[in-house]
């Protein structure tokens, strides 16, 4: 049923970005060729179109832009709380190793999702022309995008496993937000792919997501508190994330939105943070060893051993409910027999003792063990000096009926 309300939902989507093209194509927002943002940038139109000076400047700045200000909020951090930090050092090292190598790979990657993007265009069946607002409209719309190839990657177990790595972590500090899967950049672009099919421009895709993992760098942070303002007008915030990579129940499949926050209060997965949060998956700790935490998970997948947060939880919650009303159902069956039975137990007690007390003067009662002892008649049983034994053999029988009867 939820996947089922979730394709409805992205078929909506798509519509809606059709719509917005349509409208984008029809209207006045004429503009050069060439394009106002990467014109700049040393790009040039045409299928020829190169990524070198975003890939420069991604190689010779980001590095020491990444350590900056990481050890910048550890500083904040340590002013803060003293000895008391947000940082698993181990934790950084290995999203540190995972950047690296991710570092490596980025020239194809970027030459992947540009080149993917770029093959469709030509089948686009409509032009949009360049100016801020199809920049703007095309921004918002990738931010929604983006918003449910996350959320996809949140629900589907296959690309659960790949996006687990940016969640392995226990803690939630900047280095975090680099903490990121190469295989989930060989799949994201296939979310853009219906937007460049109604005319949305490949360029404008790709500068938008760079903008906007440049902004959710910052908000991988425990620095920051509440920024009520922004959250008001629709971006996402630290606090906002926060609850994103939180395994506590509130917090699991909550805020999937990049830049904007707007989708998931559309699509209803808007959650506040509301109390301590709790970092990491609710499986636990995974590795610290960057190889494992990067393809540990796919190999689990492979085996059947791996399922997305909701549905371990699920499997969690139930178990403990089976539980609990295994033992439930065991003390109520313990309370039912208690109270039938020892109402039947208290009336023949009862019932007994009342037959002892009104045992008939002058009955014939056998003394001795066993049942063969010796017959003798007693005119009054209470009274009477030769009083025979009852049949457990030591006491007096009369003696036992007065103690029964409470006379003495």
């Amino acid at each position: 049923m939820t996947m089922r309300l979730s394709a409805r939902q992205i078929l909506l989507f798509y519509a809606g970005c059709a719509i917005a093209a349509v409208l984008l194509a029809l209207g006045e927002f004429q503009g050069a060729r060439r394009s106002f943002l990467l014109g700049g940038a040393g790009y040039t139109d045409g299928p020829a179109m190169g990524t070198g000076g975003y890939i420069d400047n991604l190689k010779f700045g980001a590095v020491a832009f990444v350590l900056l200000f990481i050890f910048l909020e550890y500083a904040v951090l340590r002013f803060k709380r003293g000895p008391r930090v947000a940082h698993d050092w181990k934790d950084s090292a290995a999203s540190f190793g995972i950047y690296l190598f991710n570092g490596l790979l980025a020239p194809l990657t970027l030459i992947y999702q540009f080149g993917l993007l770029k093959l469709v265009e030509p089948y686009a069946l409509l032009e949009i022309n360049d100016g801020l607002i199809p920049f703007l409209a095309t921004f918002v719309l990738a931010e929604g995008a983006y918003y449910w190839y996350h959320r996809l990657s949140h629900e589907i177990p296959l690309l659960w496993a790949i996006h687990h790595t940016h969640h392995s972590a226990r803690t939630l500090n900047l280095s975090i937000a680099f903490r990121l899967r190469t295989l989930g950049r060989i799949v994201s672009p296939l979310a853009y792919v219906p937007m460049v099919l109604v005319g949305f421009k490949p360029e404008y895709l790709l500068v938008g997501l760079a903008l906007s993992l440049v902004f959710q760098f910052f908000i991988h942070t425990q620095t920051v508190g509440r920024m009520g303002p922004l959250e008001k007008i629709g971006f996402n915030t630290p606090s906002i994330h926060r609850v994103h990579h939180g395994s506590n129940p509130w917090c699991i499949d909550r805020n999937y939105g990049g830049t904007l926050i707007i989708w998931d209060v559309i699509f209803g997965t808007f959650q506040r943070e509301i109390g301590p949060i709790t970092f990491g998956v609710t499986t636990g700790h995974y590795s610290y060893n960057p190889v494992k935490i990067m393809l540990g998970p796919l190999r689990d997948w492979w085996r059947g051993d791996f399922a997305r947060e909701r549905d371990y939880t699920r499997h969690r919650e139930a178990r403990s409910q089976w539980r609990f009303s295994w033992l439930s159902a065991t003390v109520s069956c313990c309370c039912s027999w208690a109270c039938s039975a020892l109402p039947t137990l208290f009336r023949r007690r009862q019932r007994h003792e009342t037959d002892n007390c009104t045992r008939p003067a002058g009955a014939v009662v056998r003394s001795g063990t066993g049942g063969h002892g010796v017959a003798r008649h007693h005119p009054d049983s209470r009274g009477a000096t030769d009083r025979p034994a009852d049949r457990s053999g030591g006491r007096p029988a009369g003696g036992v009926h007065a103690d029964s009867c409470g006379k003495p």
